[in-house]
């Protein structure tokens, strides 16, 4: 393959029921021609709305109720905010970091 063929492909002879073959020749291309499943898969949710929308239904149901409770954020005019008074730069990362390592937890032991 070459760029005047891809070119013509992309232009002209690509068939489409939905944005996957643009969206993966697009990050195909931006990582100098080749990327893992996973972040194919990433790009192509990245532009799925209906999958948004669900998550955007799932961490207004889910996390944010639970947050909301605790105190930790609340909800206002579509975004949640922190309630968490002034904190240093360096308070921010810890915190930031043992998120970090409650995922990794989660993701091992379930071997994500």
């Amino acid at each position: 393959m070459n760029y005047e063929r891809l070119k013509d492909f992309i232009a002209n002879k690509m068939r489409m029921q939905h944005i996957y073959q643009p969206v993966m020749i697009k990050v195909l291309l931006e990582n100098d021609g080749m990327a893992s499943v996973r972040k194919i898969a990433e790009a192509f949710l990245e532009k799925d709305k209906s999958q948004i929308e669900y998550y955007e239904q799932i961490t207004r149901s889910m996390p944010g109720k639970v947050l909301q409770k605790h105190g930790i954020g609340d909800y206002a005019d579509k975004a949640f905010v922190l309630n968490v008074a002034e904190i240093t730069k360096e308070q921010r990362f810890e915190l930031i970091a043992l998120c970090n390592q409650k995922i990794k937890k989660y993701e091992d032991e379930r071997e994500i």
